[in-house]
């Protein structure tokens, strides 16, 4: 049996795409199980109302622990199948994606699988764009550029994470590269799939136009953190090589970009507790390549006039 776990927070207005995804599944030996986690809308009374319609396939639960980690982790323990796919709220499953996936694990027999996955945003403007994820089949590179699958669209054996202890509950961020992180550590059997079975959603409120500062400087302090430790393990177990340390290196320096324009003062203050640095050519590349579009395309004055560009290309960045 597979285990849908969909925790909710203030879903009402979208879970149903969720449940129907799963309920659609041309596999059908699931459970699927709702989680609402201390929704202040109608949502636990429209889980309710969707249990009472499905009952040989639903359960339902309520997790107070504040958390999408906790929220996880209850639906994992009360889960019934030895295979959990987790679904967010807002996301949804082609109807085939758990089919296809039972088949891998019937030939291969991994402990988890991780699979390739659409991401559909909105602008502004309500013009929707599609990004597709490809999983890195070297699983740590995939891990320290985050191409590693995405929570829903891997599957998860029950007995793989209940055995690393399951979703951090400590943390509010880098929540399943944390969890990857700590699964690679117990080298698993893996199976890479390249089908795209799994549609995830971006909110057009994204968290990068958080105005929350300290959520925003959790978040980056979190990713920085999360790599580091990558790079502090492989190199005790004599496996960081210079391909990777370069993936991890360049992987900081760009959120550090990412961030720095909506908490410049702290990015700056993290930049400088960071050890060793990145060659300008490297930094020139990685900056045209993840930000440099809105400058480029849209402006024809010097890329080095702007003030924040020019700190973070021509001061001396130091990273680990």
């Amino acid at each position: 049996m597979i285990s849908v776990v969909i925790p909710c927070y203030n879903a009402s207005q979208f879970v149903q795409r969720a449940i129907d995804s799963s309920l659609s599944q041309t596999y059908q030996d699931i459970e699927i199980i709702l989680v609402d986690n201390n929704s202040v809308d109608n949502t636990w009374e429209f889980l309710k109302k969707a249990a009472a319609s499905h009952p040989e396939k639903i359960r339902i639960f309520r997790e107070t622990k504040a958390g999408a980690s906790a929220a996880r982790n209850r639906g994992l323990y009360e889960a019934k199948g030895e295979w959990i796919q987790f679904l967010d709220a807002d996301d949804e499953l082609l109807p085939d994606k758990l089919e296809n996936q039972a088949t891998i694990i019937r030939q291969y027999q991994p402990e988890l699988i991780i699979e390739d996955f659409d991401l559909i945003s909105k602008s502004e403007t309500g013009e929707s764009s599609t990004i597709s994820r490809i999983a890195n089949e070297n699983p740590w590179m995939g891990l320290i550029t985050v191409r590693l699958g995405c929570t829903c669209s891997n599957l998860w054996q029950k007995e793989l994470l209940m055995k690393v202890g399951g979703w951090n509950e400590d943390i509010r961020s880098s929540l399943e590269y944390d969890l990857l992180f700590r699964i690679l550590q117990v080298e698993p059997r893996l199976y890479f799939s390249h089908k795209r079975k799994t549609i995830a959603y971006v909110q057009q409120e994204s968290v990068c136009k958080s105005s929350d500062k300290e959520k925003l400087q959790e978040i980056l302090n979190n990713r920085i953190e999360l790599s580091l430790k990558i790079q502090k393990y492989l190199r005790s177990e004599g496996r960081l090589t210079a391909e990777l340390k370069k993936a991890s290196n360049l992987y900081i320096y760009r959120e550090l970009l990412r961030y720095s324009m909506e908490i410049p003062r702290y990015a700056r203050e993290k930049r400088k507790k960071l050890p060793a640095g990145l060659p300008l050519a490297a930094r020139i590349k990685a900056y045209k390549k993840h930000v440099g579009a809105v400058y480029y395309k849209n402006h024809e004055r010097s890329l080095l006039k702007y003030p924040q560009i020019a700190y973070y290309l021509l001061k001396d960045i130091h990273l680990f």
